[in-house]
């Protein structure tokens, strides 16, 4: 989940509000491709990219299917 991940900004606190955005985003995951593949992995499964409706960090409450999620980066 993008939200969960990693956050670029360098923030390692603890979310305070699950119900919430967190702050991870494309460039936390993008930072994190070395760590991602030393794991063994080839791939990985980002959360949906639309934007979302109110709070919706986990992706599946798409208000506009043609824009990218502002909290999770641009295009």
């Amino acid at each position: 989940m993008t939200d969960r991940f990693w956050r670029s900004d360098g923030n390692t606190a603890q979310c305070g509000d699950l119900g919430k955005y967190c702050g991870g985003d494309f460039k936390g995951i993008t930072d994190k491709l070395d760590y991602i593949k030393d794991m063994g992995f080839d791939a990985i499964w980002i959360s949906p990219i639309p934007e979302n409706y109110g709070n919706d960090y986990h992706g599946y409450g798409a208000l506009d299917w043609y824009k990218v999620n502002p909290h999770f980066g641009s295009e």
